[in-house]
Protein backbone atom coordinates (compact mmCIF):
# COMPACT_ATOMS: atom_id res chain seq x y z
CA UNK A 1 0.00 0.00 0.00
CA UNK A 2 1.60 2.80 -0.79
CA UNK A 3 1.61 6.47 1.51
CA UNK A 4 -0.80 9.22 1.37
CA UNK A 5 1.85 11.92 2.28
CA UNK A 6 4.86 13.18 2.64
CA UNK A 7 4.51 12.73 6.80
CA UNK A 8 3.29 9.48 6.90
CA UNK A 9 6.40 8.46 5.32
CA UNK A 10 8.88 9.88 7.37
CA UNK A 11 6.59 8.44 10.24
CA UNK A 12 7.35 4.99 8.82
CA UNK A 13 10.65 5.92 9.21
CA UNK A 14 10.70 6.48 12.94
CA UNK A 15 11.48 3.95 15.50
CA UNK A 16 7.79 3.81 16.26
CA UNK A 17 7.03 3.28 12.90
CA UNK A 18 9.06 0.49 11.77
CA UNK A 19 7.80 -1.11 15.02
CA UNK A 20 4.03 -0.67 13.75
CA UNK A 21 4.99 -1.71 10.13
CA UNK A 22 7.62 -3.88 10.95
CA UNK A 23 11.12 -3.70 8.68
CA UNK A 24 9.64 -5.31 5.61
CA UNK A 25 6.39 -3.72 6.38
CA UNK A 26 8.48 -0.07 5.45
CA UNK A 27 10.18 -1.83 2.54
CA UNK A 28 6.95 -2.77 1.15
CA UNK A 29 5.14 0.96 1.59
CA UNK A 30 8.60 2.32 -0.34
CA UNK A 31 8.11 -0.04 -3.32
CA UNK A 32 4.52 1.16 -3.67
CA UNK A 33 5.37 4.35 -3.24
CA UNK A 34 8.41 4.98 -5.44
CA UNK A 35 8.16 7.77 -7.91
CA UNK A 36 4.99 9.06 -6.33
CA UNK A 37 4.15 12.90 -6.23
CA UNK A 38 2.74 13.27 -2.30
CA UNK A 39 1.25 16.14 -0.53
CA UNK A 40 3.02 17.29 2.36
CA UNK A 41 0.09 16.24 4.50
CA UNK A 42 -3.16 14.25 3.40
CA UNK A 43 -6.17 16.39 2.53
CA UNK A 44 -9.17 15.71 5.07
CA UNK A 45 -12.23 15.11 4.03
CA UNK A 46 -15.04 18.15 4.93
CA UNK A 47 -17.78 16.25 7.00
CA UNK A 48 -20.27 19.13 6.58
CA UNK A 49 -20.82 18.55 2.81
CA UNK A 50 -22.24 15.27 2.08
CA UNK A 51 -23.69 16.66 -0.70
CA UNK A 52 -22.13 15.97 -4.30
CA UNK A 53 -24.96 18.11 -6.54
CA UNK A 54 -27.96 19.33 -6.64
CA UNK A 55 -30.51 20.41 -9.73
CA UNK A 56 -33.22 22.34 -9.29
CA UNK A 57 -36.11 21.69 -11.79
CA UNK A 58 -39.05 25.01 -12.09
CA UNK A 59 -42.67 23.79 -12.67
CA UNK A 60 -44.96 25.65 -14.92
CA UNK A 61 -47.04 26.31 -12.11
CA UNK A 62 -44.21 29.04 -10.28
CA UNK A 63 -43.02 25.59 -7.90
CA UNK A 64 -40.02 24.14 -7.88
CA UNK A 65 -38.68 20.92 -7.12
CA UNK A 66 -34.82 19.98 -5.74
CA UNK A 67 -32.80 17.07 -6.27
CA UNK A 68 -29.96 16.75 -3.67
CA UNK A 69 -27.21 13.82 -4.92
CA UNK A 70 -25.78 12.85 -1.68
CA UNK A 71 -22.02 11.59 -2.02
CA UNK A 72 -23.34 8.21 -0.86
CA UNK A 73 -25.81 8.07 -4.18
CA UNK A 74 -28.62 8.42 -2.85
CA UNK A 75 -31.21 11.62 -3.40
CA UNK A 76 -33.11 13.71 -0.88
CA UNK A 77 -35.72 15.45 -3.10
CA UNK A 78 -37.72 18.25 -1.68
CA UNK A 79 -40.97 20.16 -3.60
CA UNK A 80 -41.94 23.39 -2.95
CA UNK A 81 -44.82 25.75 -3.51
CA UNK A 82 -44.97 29.04 -6.14
CA UNK A 83 -43.58 31.82 -5.35
CA UNK A 84 -46.87 33.49 -4.83
CA UNK A 85 -48.12 31.05 -2.30
CA UNK A 86 -44.68 31.68 -0.76
CA UNK A 87 -45.32 35.00 -0.76
CA UNK A 88 -49.06 35.58 0.53
CA UNK A 89 -48.03 33.20 3.45
CA UNK A 90 -44.66 35.48 4.46
CA UNK A 91 -46.77 38.56 4.18
CA UNK A 92 -49.61 37.01 6.27
CA UNK A 93 -46.84 36.22 8.84
CA UNK A 94 -45.25 39.43 8.77
CA UNK A 95 -48.41 41.41 8.83
CA UNK A 96 -48.86 43.48 11.83
CA UNK A 97 -51.23 41.64 14.70
CA UNK A 98 -54.16 43.64 15.20
CA UNK A 99 -53.81 45.37 18.13
CA UNK A 100 -55.77 45.76 21.69
CA UNK A 101 -57.21 49.26 22.40
CA UNK A 102 -54.94 50.69 24.48
CA UNK A 103 -56.24 51.28 28.39
CA UNK A 104 -57.14 54.62 29.05
CA UNK A 105 -53.99 56.53 30.54
CA UNK A 106 -54.07 57.21 34.37
CA UNK A 107 -53.72 60.27 36.48
CA UNK A 108 -49.63 60.54 37.42
CA UNK A 109 -50.05 60.48 41.48
CA UNK A 110 -48.84 64.02 42.46
CA UNK A 111 -46.49 62.90 44.99
CA UNK A 112 -45.56 60.25 47.29
CA UNK A 113 -48.06 58.87 49.98
CA UNK A 114 -48.05 60.81 52.94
Amino acid sequence: MPYESKAQERWAHTPSGEKALGKSGVEEWDAASKGKQLPERKMKKSKKHKMAETHIKHHHDGSHTKTHKMDDGSELTSAHPDDADMMSQMQGALAPQEAAPAAAPTAPMAGPPA
